[in-house]
């Protein structure tokens, strides 16, 4: 009975985050105050372009954060087609891994730290425009310093924040598209330019990824669910 009504919290926690951060993402994406989200969730999906360069024989040349915080990977060789598809499902797959650490174990703090020292090392590296390297450095010190000094409550509805937001990354690229550009930019409509297929098939297609996704990994979530209190943390 006891894990039945853990299990029924949990599912509950799910659909209230889920349908806040939904509601956050199509209405106040370009809000001032979510700027430090929306940089960090398309860091991300640039860095995996990066990585599926690397994994593909090719090589991640440097990382673009524009004006309005739209992103651009720099690559050279590697398979075109895997480079393409590689941002949404990284972010898909970043967010998941992100949401199953926030809700099952206490490495939250953790894993703050080790997203901002992540977050440093490559604007340091691989970010080209002075100011958006300076950005990414700030954002990956905050969120260091968030692991660092503030309780594991904190860091972990954080780190749901930013899971839920990543997975629901294609779905709000794809949004960005159909309404805000003049000129379509998201990576499904690049990929129906690519493989010729019409894009409004990608769209569909990445949406209902992206929202079944998470379905599945708060399904997981809610049957894995086990007392936080028998995992490892850093405590203050």
């Amino acid at each position: 009975m006891a894990k039945y009504r853990e299990r029924e919290r949990t599912g509950i926690l799910a659909r209230l985050l889920f349908w806040g951060i939904f509601a956050a993402v199509l209405f106040l994406w370009s809000y001032p105050p979510l700027i430090p989200l929306r940089a960090l969730i398309v860091f991300i999906h640039e860095v995996f372009h990066g990585f599926a360069a690397i994994l593909s024989g090719g090589s991640m040349v440097a990382i673009e954060l524009g004006d309005n915080f739209t992103g651009r990977a720099f690559t050279e060789g590697g398979s075109q087609e895997l480079i393409l598809v590689s941002g949404y499902i990284g972010n898909i797959l970043f967010g998941a891994i992100l949401l199953v650490i926030a809700f099952l174990t206490r490495l939250d703090r953790l894993l703050s730290i080790a997203l901002g020292a992540g977050m440093i090392l490559i604007s340091v590296f691989f970010i080209s425009t002075p100011a958006s390297m300076i950005f990414g450095i700030i954002i990956g010190v905050a969120f260091g310093l968030v692991g660092l000094i503030l309780p594991t409550v904190v860091n972990e509805f954080m780190l749901k924040i930013i899971g839920m937001t990543s997975m629901l990354y294609p779905l709000i690229d794809v949004k960005e598209d159909l309404l805000f550009r003049a000129v379509p930019g998201s990576d499904a409509y690049i990929m129906g330019e690519t493989f010729g297929i019409a894009p409004l098939f990608w769209i569909i297609l990445w949406v209902v990824i992206s929202v079944v996704s998470v379905y599945l990994i708060f399904r997981f979530i809610a049957f894995k669910r086990i007392p936080k209190g028998n995992n490892i943390s850093i405590e203050n």
